[in-house]
């Protein structure tokens, strides 16, 4: 099987918003290219459609990953069975929730191994200086995230 998943993370403030918008609205394209976009949460995925299974359904994972890891693990391995079938040559899962989920990425990349196509995790990552001024911007300022007056970002950030 020639068959690559990207797994995209990345830490907050890293720019994954802009490529999952840019994956989602771009999803026929990489359809016509034999590339599937499979969202967050595997929510693009035919399949089993476990309660975690939706966009923002990380939380739910996360409230008994035990449970549904192995269960998530399960619908990806069918999953790309069935886009392989289908003549797909690779899919992409971004969810910036995966940065620092070793564990889970760790299993991601054995169950390529183990049923024959290859896993990529890219990750992005911004510099720190960057990152603080665009959360101030987002949090301090556009969505305050505090009651009062917009506080200067020497007083916002020592918080």
């Amino acid at each position: 099987m020639s068959f690559t998943l990207y797994v995209h993370v990345g830490s907050g403030k890293a720019g994954s918003s802009a490529i999952q918008t840019a994956l989602l609205q771009h999803a026929n394209k990489l359809a016509e290219k034999k590339v599937k976009y499979l969202g967050l949460m595997l929510e693009n995925m035919s399949g089993n459609d476990a309660e975690w299974k939706k966009p923002y359904g990380w939380p739910v994972y996360v409230s008994n990953s035990k449970k549904y890891k192995d269960e998530l693990l399960f619908q990806l391995e069918e999953g790309v069975a069935e886009l392989v079938t289908h003549g797909y040559k690779a899919a992409v899962w971004s969810n910036e929730s995966l940065f620092g989920q070793v564990d889970l990425l760790r299993d991601v990349k054995a169950l390529g191994k183990k049923a024959g196509f290859k896993v990529k995790i890219i990750c992005y990552f911004r510099n720190h200086t960057s990152w603080a001024i665009s959360a101030y911007k987002q949090w301090g300022i556009k969505h305050k995230s505090y009651s009062g007056p917009i506080k200067p970002f020497s007083e916002w950030s020592k918080e």
